[in-house]
């Protein structure tokens, strides 16, 4: 069996990488997982301002102060990540599903492209069931950013990390990293939530969890999750 290759082509490595230039440190975009949060967290960490709120979003790469694609060019993105501090974040790979598929196929105001994305017409919202069916027979080239395998968001196979968090002990985490940096423990919550009473009721069958143990073998290989650890 072919070991499926968990990297990033260098484009998208690049639009991944967000580096706060005079913290050290380095952020490698894993969507779904807090990652509003985390930018906004930097962001106002690099400015040395705690109450700075962006104009537009935390994603708009014109204003970050992070340094980031295309800014970051291709070629440079590797470099930037020598001799700084390296960390992401990730999530129980279920619940991801759970939470992109109420974020992005039904609530989303894209929802159209992104529904597109995963093999439905832009008018349609497909059940959970079928959104997972379908991008899990989708090709790992094709996915988009936010049901994409976390291994492949992270390049695991060639980024050397000195810190992975887990967002179900997310307080936790950062604060243990934030004391190792010059972080506020305490981050401002940002980005859109996905209430806990509408993934109660997005439930896995049988054949809907065997197709996510094998499409997302690597995210729970690489970080530990366990295959019967339903959302």
């Amino acid at each position: 069996m072919t070991k499926q290759r968990t990297t990033l082509p260098r484009t998208l490595l690049a639009r991944s990488v967000h580096v706060a230039r005079r913290l050290g440190i380095v952020y490698i975009n894993n969507p779904k997982v807090a990652s509003s949060t985390i930018k906004l967290a930097l962001q106002r960490a690099e400015m040395g301002d705690p109450d700075w709120t962006p104009e537009t979003s935390v994603h708009d790469r014109k204003a970050t102060a992070l340094l980031t694609y295309p800014e970051l060019s291709v070629e440079d993105a590797p470099a930037a990540l020598r001799g700084r501090y390296v960390f992401s974040f990730v999530r129980n790979p279920y619940v991801r599903l759970q939470s992109a598929y109420m974020n992005k196929i039904v609530w989303n105001h894209a929802q159209g492209r992104l529904r597109e994305a995963a093999g439905f017409a832009a008018d349609t919202c497909p059940s959970f069931e079928d959104f997972v069916l379908a991008i899990c027979a989708q090709p790992d080239a094709q996915h988009n950013p936010h049901w994409r395998l976390q291994a492949i968001n992270l390049s695991m196979d060639t980024i050397a990390y000195d810190f992975i968090g887990r967002l179900e002990d997310f307080a936790m985490d950062w604060a243990w990293m934030a004391g190792r940096l010059d972080l506020p423990f305490r981050p401002e919550r940002a980005g859109k939530g996905t209430g806990q009473q509408y993934k109660e009721q997005l439930c896995f069958t049988p054949e809907m969890q065997a197709a996510v143990l094998d499409k997302y073998l690597p995210d729970f290989n690489h970080f530990g999750y366990a295959p019967d650890s339903l959302g």
